[in-house]
Formats: structure tokens, C-alpha cells, sequence
């Protein structure tokens, strides 16, 4: 129940966030594996969060992924071309480039390892750095949003950097259906209670 009601909260936060001036909503963050490893060192991972399980994907080249829980902000795509990240962070990046990388994000959920796969991530990285631009993509990219560290992020790898992933979170609709059959799926029980 705690886990639905944090969801709901997000989506609210989610839904309302273009239309209230406020800081950014977070989520605590940690990953728990690597599903996939598309190039050296990135791709694919599951994560455990306040929100829940999510499939995350690695978007930036700093390689700073971390096992215990960190605080990340959540951005819609278009909060995140017109954020204000920190100095050296990431480059200028425009809706093209970010529907890429959820593009190259689902080709690699789609072919796991392999020689495609790579590709995508490098292609990722690389528009991420600057070195390469992302093009118009075909669907819908609304459920998607990047998740930005708060702060920097050791490794054993001994290199600072902020962490940057992108991932789907479910439409606010799909939570007010599942809000819905939670209460009907209550109602039933206590009739069945009562009679």
C-alpha cells in the first residue's frame, strides 16, 4: 500500500510539475544489477527506488552508477533541455537528442548484447558529450524522464561525476486505473465481509 501510494504521489508530481514553479521532485535511487552491459561499462540495470523497481539506462559517459541509494531529480524531457544542470554536467541537449537516447534505451531493451546494442549505447554517449546529435524520432516519449544525481558520485573507479539514467515511469492514467481497481477489488471484499 505505501509502495501505490508513493506512486501515486509521483504521478501527481509528475502531472503537476510544468505548472507549479517548484524544486524539482527526487526520488532515491540505487541500482541492484546489470541486466544488460552495451559497451564498456554502461547499458541496461535494474534499480530498486522509492517509487519502486525501474529499468534504468545509462545516458552519460562518467561511468558513476552506484549500489547504494543516492538522491536523483526527476525531469520530463523538456524539464531536462531547459534545466539549469551543474557547471560541466552536460551539454546543450535538445528534444532530438534526448528522444534518441530513449530510442537507442529501447533498442538496447530490445536486442540486449550485441553488436547493436553497443552501438546505441555509444551513440548515446556520444550525443550526451556533445559529439554527436541526436534526430527526429517517431512515438511518443511522454511516460519517459531522466533522472539526474543531486550530487556527485565516487566509484571505485576513484573518479567524481554526477550520474545521469533515463527511464519510463507509467502514465498518471495507468495509476488512477489501478488506484480504481484497488478500491473496487476493497468494496467486493467488505460486501463479502458483511454478508
Amino acid at each position: 500500500m505505501k509502495k501505490m501510494m508513493k506512486a501515486l504521489a509521483f504521478a501527481a508530481l509528475a502531472v503537476t510539475s510544468p505548472m507549479v514553479a517548484k524544486a524539482q521532485p527526487t526520488i532515491s535511487l540505487a541500482l541492484t544489477s546489470q541486466t544488460i552491459n552495451a559497451g564498456p561499462g554502461g547499458g541496461q540495470f535494474m534499480a530498486s527506488s522509492s517509487i519502486g523497481n525501474l529499468v534504468v539506462y545509462c545516458i552519460d559517459p562518467f561511468r558513476q552508477g552506484s549500489f547504494t541509494s543516492q538522491q536523483y531529480r526527476v525531469y520530463t524531457f523538456a524539464q531536462y533541455v531547459a534545466a539549469t544542470l551543474p557547471s560541466g554536467f552536460a551539454f546543450s541537449q535538445n528534444t532530438n537528442d534526448v528522444n534518441t537516447m530513449a530510442a537507442n534505451a529501447m533498442s538496447i531493451a530490445l536486442n540486449g548484447v550485441g553488436a547493436s546494442s553497443n552501438l546505441a549505447q555509444l551513440n548515446t554517449w556520444d550525443i550526451f558529450s556533445g559529439t554527436a546529435n541526436g534526430s527526429a524520432q517517431a512515438g511518443d516519449f511522454s511516460n519517459w524522464r531522466v533522472l539526474v544525481s543531486e550530487a556527485a558520485i565516487s566509484t571505485t573507479q576513484g573518479v567524481g561525476g554526477y550520474q545521469t539514467f533515463i527511464t519510463t515511469v507509467p502514465e498518471p492514467s495507468t495509476y488512477a486505473l489501478f488506484a480504481f481497481g484497488l478500491v473496487g477489488i476493497g468494496f467486493a471484499a467488505r460486501r463479502r465481509r458483511i454478508s
